[in-house]
């Protein structure tokens, strides 16, 4: 029995997702979920995922291996709660000495004693966790900075394949949506601009599709330098290789969208903006703003569901039981409320 001294609140934040499907379905992603899990027992849910790169001999090779695996299945309230956890097989943790000793006068602690720690025998380290919560086809999510929407999304999409719920011609997408409030302002407003930022380059490695993997390949890639590519045309310029760049540039890049003269709603321009604002929606790296007349300001995070709740935790995890209960709660709330649209 926990002792309920040591339990504490944390905020977390609750993330809205809406599964779609590729080709249509009568099928809802709990049914498929559900259906899953009853055929795959938690020893047969285990995916292995690659983290592919160079290795001495410049050649691509698997660097480190994780599973994933979707544990603590429960059905009940008409959710199905999982979560879904991330491991590294063989992985011993680190741990620092933080004890205070006693110190001779004068002496200076330059640092603190680091040792690895071994799994018991049989057992693996935990490197994270992500929480979540299916209703048909409404899910929430409580992400880690390591574990977030888009992995639940691709190991969905393994689960669902390795139960024959779906075949290769199916998919399954977590999508973010707007909220019904949202959408009612984008419909009587038109949007008068739009400012964009990114990061000028976000990596550097081999093009896709190269046959060359020495370090002469690389280059620097990222969606500020494409734009800025676009925007020189058959201007001659001299592509940035990897080999000339000692560490990915903090450069930065900012485009502004703007509607010239009168723009009602409906109109083309208007269709336009809204169209590249709908695309920048699932655009990672891009930070957004959108003028609405008469309305003011949209940014990236009004694009998408979430909210922050408090919930219980014990020796910094969370207690599972009140995640669920917040998940299920919030999104009760989300229907109730007419945030989002249950019908569709």
């Amino acid at each position: 029995m926990p002792n309920i001294s040591r339990r504490k609140l944390v905020q977390k934040e609750l993330h809205y997702k809406k599964a779609t499907f590729l080709n249509p379905t009568p099928l809802t992603l709990q049914d498929m979920l559900k259906a899953a899990l009853a055929k795959l027992d938690v020893t047969q849910r285990h995916e292995e995922v690659n983290d592919v790169g160079l290795g001495s001999d410049n050649m691509p090779t698997v660097v480190q291996r994780f599973v994933r695996l979707l544990n603590s299945p429960r059905d009940f309230r008409g959710f199905q709660f999982g979560v879904l956890v991330l491991f590294t097989p063989g992985d011993h943790h680190l741990v620092i000495d933080a004890v205070k000793r006693d110190m001779k006068p004068g002496e200076h602690l330059a640092e603190l004693d680091v040792a690895k720690h071994a799994p018991p025998d049989g057992k693996h380290f935990l490197d994270t966790l992500l929480h979540f919560a299916v209703r048909d086809n409404h899910v929430v999510v409580i992400q880690s900075m390591s574990l977030r929407a888009r992995h639940l999304q691709d190991h969905l999409q393994w689960l669902l394949r390795e139960a024959r719920q779906i075949d290769d011609k199916q998919a399954v997408f977590l999508t973010d949506e707007i909220s019904e409030s949202i959408k009612a302002k984008l419909r009587q407003a038109p949007i008068k601009s739009m400012k964009l930022e990114t990061q000028m380059v976000s990596a550097i490695e081999l093009p896709d599709g190269t046959e060359d993997t020495s370090s002469k390949a690389l280059q620097a890639v990222g969606r500020g330098w494409e734009a800025m590519k676009g925007l020189l045309g058959g201007t001659s310029y001299k592509p940035i290789t990897g080999e000339e760049l000692e560490e990915v540039p903090d450069i930065g890049v900012k485009i502004e969208v703007t509607v010239r003269g009168r723009a009602p709603a409906g109109t083309t321009n208007d269709k336009v903006m809204k169209s590249l604002m709908g695309a920048l929606q699932g655009a990672d790296g891009v930070r957004f703003r959108a003028n609405l007349k008469g309305v003011g300001t949209l940014r990236n995070e009004d694009f998408y569901i979430h909210d922050r709740k408090s919930i219980g935790s014990f020796d910094g995890q969370l207690v599972q039981t009140e995640a669920y209960e917040e998940m299920a709660k919030w999104l009760e709330s989300l229907i109730h409320s007419g945030q989002i649209n249950v019908d569709v």
